[in-house]
């Protein structure tokens, strides 16, 4: 791609994160429905067929995608066809209806589609805690010119993952994160009564924040550890275990490296907290070993279209994310919680779930995330001037059009999660 069309491409992304409903409709319109009766089109196909058609958009030539593309990107990709996760032949007939005259057959489909998905998955990878500069573009994409051999790649760097924990520490340390907790507490207490926690077990509550999954646990008789890598959370959380009397063991420590012992506890909960680890894979891994064989795994995860998700996509188009670093709202994905996890857990049941924010107006709930909310509080750090006053006006209209009211007086705000029970292998 020339640097003109990589900054049409990042243009056209920005108007779809400002329309999405516009957009979604428009790629509804292009995809067939599901082979299997009742069901509606994979989201996951949406994304494809959305960036395929953008890309249509952008290229001034015919642009055909060879052998040698699809190689560069899934030596490179975390993406993979598992991943997708979708009928093939469905998706390949929408990608052929999407690409009319760019790709005369599956296989330059298929290549054309990954190679754009890899770009897209770069946007959608939402880092709110600024630990990068960002540069344009760089997923790999392999493109050759109709008529030519050439290919040319663009690749991610690899991210510092230390940086980028080391950002995220002090995120979580400014604002309060314990006064968004205190509004979502339930989320918790539903997640431990569905765990079926037993008085008399060994409980972890892994990324624990200011307690809500710890004192959940501790409610239900369990002896509990809390494990945090922020002091002023640990902080709040012995405080509020000793208001209740709960004699919780709340420790300072990283979800990628517990300091646990391997099989020590019966059951492993994660409210809105693992999820935000820049390391998926190490940290299911972790949340596994302190697992004894047969016992409990329970999280809970904002899913990738959720309110929360779209505030992230929101804040990202004024504080980019750096590239490279998947997304912590894959974690509200179960088919990526059953790829991380692997053959480690069996008996995987999520539940999709929704919990409400409620506030005065869409103002005052723009003001207590920016006040309280940590990624949030550094988006709005790291604008100023006219670009501030946007992304606080963005902020109040999607909380204006997420609201259940739509009365125009106080806004109640549904934002889905996922929660997911497993048994440790």
């Amino acid at each position: 791609m020339s640097p003109e069309q990589v900054d049409i491409v990042k243009r056209t992304w920005q108007l779809a994160n400002q329309e999405p409903d516009r957009l979604r409709a428009a790629i509804a319109t292009r995809l067939p429905q599901h082979p299997e009766a009742g069901r509606q089109p994979d989201p996951r196909a949406r994304w494809i067929a959305d960036a395929v058609s953008r890309l249509s958009q952008v290229l001034d030539r015919p642009t055909t995608f060879g052998p040698a593309a699809t190689a560069v990107i899934e030596a490179r990709s975390p993406v993979t066809m598992a991943d997708l996760a979708v009928d093939r032949d469905a998706l390949v007939e929408a990608l052929r209806g999407v690409l009319g005259g760019l790709a005369d057959t599956e296989e330059q489909a298929w290549s054309a589609a990954f190679g754009i998905f890899s770009e897209i998955v770069a946007e959608r990878c939402l880092d709110p805690f600024g630990a990068h500069d960002h540069t344009p573009a760089g997923t790999p994409l392999a493109i050759a010119a109709e008529g030519t051999t050439s290919v040319t790649t663009t690749t991610t760097p690899t991210p510092d993952l230390q940086a980028v924990k080391q950002a995220q520490q002090q995120t979580w340390s400014s604002g309060n994160y314990a006064a968004v907790g205190a509004r979502i507490h339930y989320v918790a207490e539903h997640l431990a009564e569905s765990a079926e926690l037993r008085a008399g077990w060994r409980v972890l509550d892994v990324a624990t924040g200011s307690g809500n999954a710890a004192l959940a646990a501790a409610r239900s008789g369990a002896s509990v550890v809390g494990v945090d890598y922020v002091p002023e959370l640990i902080a709040i959380g012995r405080r509020r275990a000793e208001a209740e009397d709960f004699d919780i063991d709340f420790r300072e420590g990283d979800a990628e490296d517990l300091p646990v012992q391997t099989g020590e506890f019966d059951a492993v909960l994660s409210v809105f907290g693992s999820m935000f680890a820049p390391n998926h894979e190490r940290t299911a891994e972790e949340i596994v070993r302190a697992c004894r064989p047969g016992g409990t795994i329970g999280l809970a995860s904002w899913t990738p279209s959720s309110f929360v998700g779209d505030m992230f996509r929101t804040m990202s188009r004024y504080a980019p994310p750096p590239a490279g670093v998947a997304s912590p709202l894959l974690w509200g994905d179960e088919e990526h919680l059953r790829e991380i996890f692997g053959t480690e857990v069996t008996d995987v049941r999520s539940t999709e779930l929704v919990c409400t924010f409620r506030f005065p107006s869409a103002e005052d709930m723009v003001t207590f995330f920016e006040r309280y909310y940590g990624p949030t509080l550094k988006a709005f750090g790291r604008v100023e001037g006219e670009d501030r006053a946007k992304l606080s006006a963005d902020l109040v209209e999607l909380v204006r059009t997420s609201d259940t009211h739509q009365d125009g007086g106080s806004v109640a705000v549904r934002s889905t999660y996922l929660q997911t029970l497993a048994r440790r292998a």
